[in-house]
């Protein structure tokens, strides 16, 4: 996956949380993955995953 679909999808699902008022807690315990997976992914630094989206 290239560095900017990293980035995009992770502007996609960061726009999707904060548009349902979401914290990276919430939406990390609802999903089942670590915080710090998740912000990494917002970021763009990691993959996320195919459970994930």
């Amino acid at each position: 996956m290239t560095v900017l679909l990293r980035e995009a999808i992770g502007d996609r699902l960061r726009h999707a949380r904060t548009t349902q008022r979401r914290t990276l807690r919430e939406v990390s315990r609802t999903a089942r993955v670590s915080l710090g997976y998740l912000s990494e992914v917002e970021r763009g630094r990691k993959e996320a995953s195919s459970e994930l989206l």
